[in-house]
């Protein structure tokens, strides 16, 4: 059941080194490093998740094991699996719950199906440890993995969750009564914010910010040939000239009915409204859709001003809602029903609307090229959007900050904890009001002065708090002081 992941990262410290800006935090990692990780010779520490692609964590995990073992720690990431059906949506329950919202009552039965899950995966990851090694268990799907090895092995437990909520709530008090029987047996745990920390596990409590891979497939630099070549290969757009690689095996998929082929979208051309997430009712997609629709319209009414730039920039604007091939990620059922209920709503507009929107599916049979396909997408846009209800960190948002984008978020906790409103992007506070959505994406795109400062201001932010660097210097201390 329990699966190792091997790791393969091509890109080491000497040639982040080799980049300016970014000397200084690789000295800083490497001073760490120097320090911290003799104390560690002789145990494994191991990273475990609930699945190798889709969302934030498994995107983090190749880049963050692979520096880990180049400075010395002997790392290794697993990931659990089930074929018990109802084990995912379970989690999935919980998940939601811990975001505050409403999951129904969980049960013994629910505590029984956890426990059998958790406990196959356990026996696998037994005969692979020895006394003395780290485990790191990271979101709440194999949480119960840790408690039970704990019982039987010498080791060091932490858990890492990356979700939260900053107040409490009757549905998120149900959600960690259900965990805590097991996160209270870890040696340390680990938030991405104070205020997410439950009471009971406040006394091994710590906090460490996700971060990203600047040179990573996603987040590198695209010169125009690579990027208009991504496109291409992708299915997104249509091939007028030789390109220099070939047709990608697994293309992006436009889904729902009307409007132009996908390669029509017009990502090179015109003013590009995007947001790239999981499909989960939590991202605040429909409300997104609607919003767009709304801004739409009111160009159509009158309400803005016919005849000027800014009017034939809206006139020009589309949209794009991509997301992973929900057939992929098996950690989230969810994302079926929601992609039905987003093209249900699309296929209810007007031809001319369609035209304007583009629901696309993106391929994950290749990590490398589904990341080139968002880097391209996200750098084809205008504005970038994470529209979400209930956020405790979002990765795509720091994503679009590091590529200077013009990024729309809300007040949900994780992302008024990246972005500054005003200053590195603008914040919506009701995320389900179509209108004040519509209110935002007017203002950024009539606003190309303000679009750059707030890029300028984003980027730097990431740079300062947001990068791998600092997240693996974070977790060697963390093995220091347990």
């Amino acid at each position: 059941m329990f699966e190792e992941i091997q790791v393969s990262e091509p890109i080491g410290l000497e040639a982040y080194e080799s980049e300016v800006h970014l000397y200084a935090d690789v000295a800083a990692l490497r001073a760490e490093a120097t320090r911290l990780v003799p104390k560690l010779r002789g145990r494994t520490v191991w990273m475990v998740n609930s699945t190798s692609q889709g969302g934030g964590v498994a995107e983090m995990m190749p880049k963050l094991v692979s520096l880990l073992v180049e400075v010395g720690v002997r790392c290794r990431w697993g990931v659990i699996r089930s074929d018990r059906a109802a084990f995912f949506p379970l989690t999935k329950r919980i998940h939601n719950m811990l975001h505050g919202q409403d999951g129904g009552t969980l049960d013994a039965h629910d505590r029984a199906l956890f426990e059998c899950v958790n406990h196959r995966n356990a026996s696998d990851l037994g005969s692979m440890i020895a006394p003395g090694d780290i485990l790191v268990v990271h979101d709440p799907q194999p949480l119960a993995l840790g408690a039970l090895l704990k019982k039987n092995h010498d080791i060091t437990t932490i858990f890492r969750t990356h979700i939260g909520l900053e107040h409490e709530t009757p549905i998120t008090q149900q959600a960690w009564a259900f965990l805590k029987p097991y996160a209270e047996t870890y040696d340390a745990t680990v938030f991405t914010a104070e205020a997410y920390v439950p009471p009971f596990l406040a006394a091994r409590a710590t906090t460490i910010r996700p971060s990203i891979d600047p040179w990573s497939h996603k987040n590198r630099d695209l010169t125009p040939h690579k990027l208009m070549g991504v496109l291409c290969n992708a299915g997104l757009q249509r091939v007028t000239q030789p390109v220099l690689t070939p047709a990608f095996e697994h293309q992006a998929v436009r889904l729902g009915e009307g409007g132009d082929p996908l390669e029509d979208i017009g990502l090179f051309f015109r003013p590009i409204v995007t947001q790239v997430s999981r499909w989960d009712r939590l991202k605040g997609y429909h409300p997104l859709l609607l919003a767009f629709v709304e801004l739409k319209r009111r160009l159509a009414r009158g309400a803005i001003r016919l005849g000027d730039r800014h009017a034939r920039r809206i006139e020009l604007a589309r949209l794009v809602l991509a997301g992973p091939d929900p057939s992929s990620i098996q950690d989230d059922p969810e994302a079926h029903d929601v992609l039905r209920s987003l093209t249900t709503s699309y296929a209810e507009l007007s031809p001319e609307l369609r035209n304007d929107i583009a629901i696309v599916t993106l391929p994950m049979q290749s990590r490398k090229e589904n990341a080139l396909i968002v880097n391209a997408v996200q750098r084809c846009s205008t504005v970038i959007v994470q529209n979400s209800l209930e956020e405790g960190f979002g990765l795509t948002a720091t994503e679009a900050m590091w590529k200077r984008a013009a990024v729309l978020g809300t007040h949900a906790y994780g992302l008024r904890c990246q972005i500054r409103d005003g200053i590195d992007g603008l914040l919506t506070k009701n995320p389900e009001d179509p209108n004040e959505i519509a209110d935002h994406l007017d203002a950024l795109l009539a606003d190309g002065h303000l679009r750059e400062l707030m890029g300028n201001a984003a980027q730097r932010r990431v740079h300062a708090e947001s990068l791998v660097f600092s997240q693996v210097a974070a977790w060697l201390r963390l093995f220091d002081a347990l």
